[in-house]
Formats: C-alpha cells, structure tokens, sequence
C-alpha cells in the first residue's frame, strides 16, 4: 500500500485515526505497517513509526502478512473492527474468513476498483462494510494535519516474524538495526 509521492508519510497513521473517528468507530486503535521493511527506505520506516504506527516485519509478503493477520485475530476476538489497507486482492479469502468468525470488517479500495470508487470517494457505508480509497483518504485529510492526534502505540509495536523477535516501543534504532543485521540475513536465506 505505497504512499503517494506528495502525502508526508507522517500525516498516514493521524489520517486513519480520524477518518475512523469521524466514521463513529470508538475504542483502542492499534495501527500496524506488516511487510519486508528491509525494503522500505530507513528515512520512511522512521516517518511512519513516529506518527504511531507498529511495525511487523515478515520474511515473505504474502504468507508472512496473512500469518500476522491470523495471530491478531487470537489476540483480539470478536466482534472487533478490523481494516486491512492493501491493493493485493489475495486477501479477499483472509477477510472472509474473519468476517465470518465475527469481525466487522472495513474494506479498503484503490483507483482499480472502479465498481465502488463512488462509495469510497464519500467514505460512505454499503452493504458490503465501510469502503476506503487510499489516496483519496489522505487527499482528503491532508488540509487536516496540525489538527490530528498522534496515534498511541499498542504493545508490541516492533515485531520481526523472521526471528520471532519483539522490541520495546521506545527502541526504533534497536529493530533497524537487527533488520540489517548479518543474524537476520542469514535467517531470511534460510526461508
């Protein structure tokens, strides 16, 4: 889900936060970035870390990020609101599964989808759930910055799947360095 070259990366966790708000969902928000973020630039790992985003590294896209999805949903039962923000449609299954074991699911859309671009430009609800277009949610929000809260960080907000290894919220320059560290390399050979 590549943030649009114009949007400041630090905008993207306040952005969620609100739009949510303003859609009348309450209680904890927990935010978490999952990927390869060895291939993320450092300078945007750290920008989006700092507006309150957890970050999960997985050793494969995919399967790594559907794993992490399924561990979230035994630490959270339902009913929880849950959005996954991702122009992969592999997913689509994932969140039928969650959704029938109760979660109230809040779909993301991107320019492609042309069938629901309406609903989403209005962030409106269907009968499919709450539908949200990436660009267009920052777009809208982006004149809205100085005003939006800084998101608070759950618990486990630095997280590497590849070596099972959780870092405290407060040691950012700690999980990057362990991400480019030869221990780490080694481990993403192996898978």
């Amino acid at each position: 889900c590549p943030v649009p070259a114009d949007v400041d990366v630090r905008i993207i966790g306040p952005c969620i936060k609100s739009a949510v708000d303003n859609l009348g969902y309450t209680g904890p928000l927990n935010i978490i970035a999952i990927g390869i973020l060895t291939d993320v630039p450092l300078d945007v790992l750290r920008a989006i870390y700092s507006s309150g985003i957890a970050l999960h590294h997985v050793p494969t896209e995919m399967n790594g990020i559907k794993n992490v999805l399924y561990w979230w949903s035994t630490k959270n039962p339902s009913p929880t609101n849950f959005m996954l923000l991702s122009g992969e449609r592999v997913f689509g299954a994932t969140l039928e599964s969650l959704a029938s074991e109760g979660y109230n699911i809040i779909r993301s859309l991107f320019p492609y989808d042309a069938n629901k671009v309406d609903s989403a430009l209005n962030l409106s609800f269907t009968g499919e759930g709450c539908f949200f277009l990436w660009r267009s949610l920052l777009t809208v929000l982006r004149s809205d910055v100085d005003e939006l809260e800084k998101n608070e960080r759950g618990e486990s907000a630095l997280v590497c799947s590849t070596c099972d290894l959780k870092v405290d919220a407060k040691d950012f320059e700690r999980f990057i360095t362990h991400l480019y560290s030869k221990e780490h390399g080694l481990k993403v050979q192996d898978i």
